[in-house]
């Protein structure tokens, strides 16, 4: 900047010659120039937070939709690529619900679950895929329709519950199986409590 304005005090002393003006108008819209495309370099250079995920559109390679970064910073592309932040913030979620067994009895298995948008590489892309766009309360009511649906799909499976070893069994069945539907949308199992309650009709 202070060549432009030895530049500038230069031109400005020489008069009037027509020479020197259009060289001046030059030099400032050369300036102006580099000054616009720094600023727009800067504005496309992305940093991810810790507590989030960026996921990147458009233009990210062969075979490839998007894709995710946790931590980190990369320039994103104009017009060929664009870019949304997707919240690491866990998601606690609490269900009720009652079961009626083939063998006629019934169970309660209310669960207290904590999930989150799993960072491991290969889900994260699953999370850009069906997660983009939702909204917390959107996301909240997917991933409980998932944990309602694997209880469902477990207790429909099980012919009956007498004993502990089955009660374990039954509980193991279901987190495992809620942990493996879940990654279909990106998220991860933080924390998981199911207490069995059973009922005989």
């Amino acid at each position: 900047m202070e060549t432009f304005h030895l530049l500038l005090a230069q031109y400005s002393r020489s008069g009037d010659n027509p020479g020197n003006q259009m060289m001046l108008i030059l030099v400032v819209s050369m300036v102006v120039i580099m000054l616009g495309m720094t600023i727009f370099f800067f504005s496309r250079y992305k940093k991810c937070p810790a507590d989030k995920i960026l996921v990147i559109y458009g233009k990210t390679g062969k075979g490839r939709s998007s894709k995710c970064m946790h931590g980190g910073a990369t320039f994103i592309w104009p017009v060929l690529q664009a870019y949304e932040l997707l919240d690491l913030t866990p998601i606690r979620l609490e269900i009720n619900a009652k079961h009626k067994m083939s063998n006629g009895s019934t169970i309660k298995s209310p669960v207290k679950c904590t999930v989150g948008i799993s960072t491991d590489s290969g889900v994260m892309v699953n999370a850009a895929e069906r997660l983009s766009g939702l909204d917390s309360e959107e996301t909240t009511n997917l991933a409980k329709d998932i944990i309602e649906s694997s209880i469902n799909h477990i207790v429909d499976r099980t012919e009956s519950i007498s004993n502990n070893t089955q009660k374990v069994t039954f509980i193991e069945s279901i987190e495992a199986r809620i942990q493996e539907e879940i990654r279909v949308i990106g998220l991860r199992v933080i924390s998981f409590d199911l207490r069995l309650q059973l009922n005989d009709s």
